[in-house]
């Protein structure tokens, strides 16, 4: 496991351990352990993001996609080096040019710390090329950073299951 993949990981069990209530979400019920307005405002607004990535990467538009990730994004792919900013993150992207659908499954939004600055999402998704073979299945974590009354991508590492 690379120096950053250990980092995020201890942070997230760090958070998870000092601050149970804001731990796991599981499909249809409060996020962070807690009921209100606004944990149920950034996981929507999470969803949404993610759904326009979907859309993004479907419509194999690299400069599109790169306009959901913060400037200081890192990439974590399998297999590969981790890339950090925008012009190194978008020169591993090409991979989205053959894409022809996407499915994802998020099952856990968590915010990171009480103000949700920094928000993560983990997940399932498949990506299937024009001629519907899959190209990549697996699972993915997301660290999402506030950029205004929205986020962005700050943190994208995701395996596959093959």
């Amino acid at each position: 496991m690379s120096p950053s993949s250990c980092l995020i990981a201890f942070l997230l069990v760090e958070l998870l351990v000092t601050h149970p209530a804001w731990a796991i979400k599981k499909l249809g019920q409060p996020i962070f352990g807690r009921a209100g307005g606004d944990d149920q405002t950034v996981q929507q607004t999470i969803e949404d993001l993610d759904d326009e990535w979907v859309a993004r990467v479907e419509q194999n538009s690299v400069d599109s996609v790169m306009e959901l990730y913060d400037d200081q994004c890192v990439y974590m792919p399998p297999g590969g080096p981790s890339a950090t900013g925008h012009t190194a993150v978008e020169q591993l992207m090409s991979w989205i040019n053959g894409v022809g659908t996407v499915t994802k499954t998020i099952e856990e939004v968590t915010r990171m710390d009480g103000s949700a600055s920094y928000v993560y999402h983990r997940g399932n998704f498949q990506a299937t090329n024009k001629n519907g073979d899959t190209v990549i299945d697996g699972k993915e974590l997301i660290i999402w950073k506030k950029d205004g009354d929205s986020y962005k991508i700050h943190v994208h590492m995701y395996n596959k299951n093959n």
